[in-house]
């Protein structure tokens, strides 16, 4: 049974950024930061009550407070040397969450408050010269998560590889990246995983690139799990299946263009 609730408060958010970019031609380098901060008022959350006599759960919406959050970014790109690039971006973000949970062993809706800060940085070095480009990146994300109904979650997400581009005989043109995804810390073990993605594109083009043609192999070693999850402000898991994994794919393209006529 679902209620409506006339005793609702007005709902405001609040929003202030702020942000810094420079551009430099010594050395191509370009850095940026910006803050983000954000305020939710009287945010509508559901609360639920469960009859363990009837089975029937009653749905209303409640106002509640406690929400904000602040986040910080920076990066900067800069030519190490000749065709050399580094690229870094890094980010903080912290949220204090309040929402209205449901647990197994109590017929009413809860109050849960959790606080949690999210933090990733990434790196990527890049080069490039005639007809070939090279380039291998890493990351890394830490979340840490604590709350009154909770346990502590420490965990951790890396990601590394890298990526090739370069020309082949007869007018082709090879493209493939491999990115190892790891995650460590997660209190069931299903999502402790890794997962190395491999995938490849090979490309030519005919009648001076009017016509394409591209073959591409995606998840080469069938390495990508069945399912993907995240763990929401409320510490709450969400999966979903059916994820498309390994397959290959011929693609045919053909351009053409279609001037107007001018009158004179």
């Amino acid at each position: 049974m679902r209620y409506g609730n006339d005793r609702l408060k007005e709902s405001h958010t609040h929003h202030a950024v702020f942000t810094y970019n420079r551009q430099m031609q010594k050395n191509a380098m370009m850095y940026n930061f910006r803050i983000d901060y954000s305020l939710w008022q009287n945010m509508i959350s559901q609360m639920m009550t469960y009859d363990k006599t009837t089975g029937v759960r009653t749905y209303h919406p409640e106002t509640i407070n406690g929400n904000w959050g602040i986040t910080g970014s920076a990066g900067f790109s800069s030519r190490v040397f000749g065709n050399l690039y580094l690229t870094n971006d890094l980010s903080v973000n912290y949220r204090n969450s309040d929402d209205y949970i449901t647990l197994a062993d109590n017929p009413t809706s809860v109050r849960s408050s959790v606080r949690r800060t999210l933090s990733s940085e990434r790196l990527n070095l890049s080069y490039s010269r005639d007809n070939y480009a090279l380039s291998v990146h890493g990351g890394v994300t830490w979340n840490h998560s604590e709350g009154n109904r909770f346990a502590t979650l420490n965990a951790y997400d890396y990601n590394y590889g890298g990526e090739i581009d370069f020309s082949l005989p007869l007018k082709m043109r090879l493209r493939s990246n491999i990115t190892i995804h790891t995650r460590r810390g997660y209190s069931d073990d299903q999502y402790n995983t890794t997962q190395p993605i491999w995938n490849a594109k090979l490309e030519r083009s005919f009648f001076n690139g009017k016509l394409g043609t591209e073959l591409y192999a995606f998840d080469i070693l069938n390495k990508m799990s069945e399912y993907s999850y995240n763990i929401n402000a409320q510490m709450q898991r969400e999966s979903y299946t059916n994820v498309l994994r390994r397959y290959i794919m011929l693609s045919f393209i053909y351009r053409f263009n279609i001037n107007k006529k001018v009158e004179k």
